[in-house]
């Protein structure tokens, strides 16, 4: 744990000498969603549509496009390597990598959230809801990210591979959010991304009408769950059959 810890105090350092990556990661996805909080969205309705954006443009920016940029980054320059060359684990080093992305975007969506709870004097339905849509799209996002950085040759090349997972991350949002919330099918979280929004949205807006006992409350959360999984791991396996510490020759 001290090796991982260490890692990503040096990850931080890095992230915050690079202006560009740090004013992806902080600066952008914050100030969209402000702009979400004061301007009602075009798509979606209520409260549950603007945490829903805010917490997706934090999984877009902050996470997928920075963190593929950040291990691109380090495979380019050696530092993958000499990272794990040393005695810190391949776990340690991912995660030192990968984890203060991560972590930004868990500290941001808290601060956006209540940001958006007290301007409406609102409170979501379910905070350790919202909190487990929070992470099922960091675990999620972040695996499929890992897959993008391993064909990702350099930070400037992540402009080009993140577009994809950024499309269907945003045609997820779409769909999602124009379905009712009691309406959610199988076909519907077979879109990467999907789970993970709609566990979202029930930590907002509550269960469907059918009741709010803790059954309901499992029930309706236990797709999106078991869809945000198999995402994950096949993300996994992928990224462990292509991800490479080095440049490929």
């Amino acid at each position: 744990m001290s090796t991982t810890a260490a890692l990503m105090r040096t990850e931080l350092t890095l992230l915050r000498r690079d202006t560009t990556a740090w004013g992806t990661a902080v600066a952008l996805p914050l100030l969209l969603g402000a702009a979400w909080v004061v301007n009602e969205p075009l798509i979606g309705d209520g409260l549950g549509a603007v945490v829903v954006l805010q917490v997706v443009g934090l999984l877009i920016f902050t996470l997928h496009t920075v963190g593929t940029m950040s291990l691109a980054s380090r495979r380019e320059q050696l530092v993958l390597k000499r990272w794990r060359s040393s005695q810190a684990s391949a776990t340690s080093v991912l995660i030192g990598t990968i984890g203060v992305p991560a972590g930004l975007v868990v500290a941001q969506a808290a601060a956006l959230t209540a940001i958006t709870a007290l301007v409406y004097g609102q409170t979501p339905a379910s905070v350790t809801m919202l909190g487990v849509g929070v992470l099922a799209g960091v675990v999620s996002v972040g695996a499929v990210t890992f897959v993008v950085a391993a064909f990702t040759r350099s930070a400037e090349h992540a402009m080009i591979t993140t577009f994809p997972v950024i499309a269907v991350l945003m045609g997820a949002t779409m769909w999602t959010l124009m379905r009712p919330l009691d309406a959610f099918d199988w076909p519907a979280l077979a879109v990467p991304g999907s789970g993970a929004i709609q566990l979202l949205r029930l930590g907002w807006e509550g269960p469907s009408p059918a009741g709010d006992s803790f059954a309901t409350w499992v029930t309706q959360a236990a797709p999106s769950l078991g869809a945000t999984a198999v995402l994950t791991l096949l993300a996994t396996a992928t990224a462990l059959r292509w991800f490479r510490w080095e440049p490929r020759g």
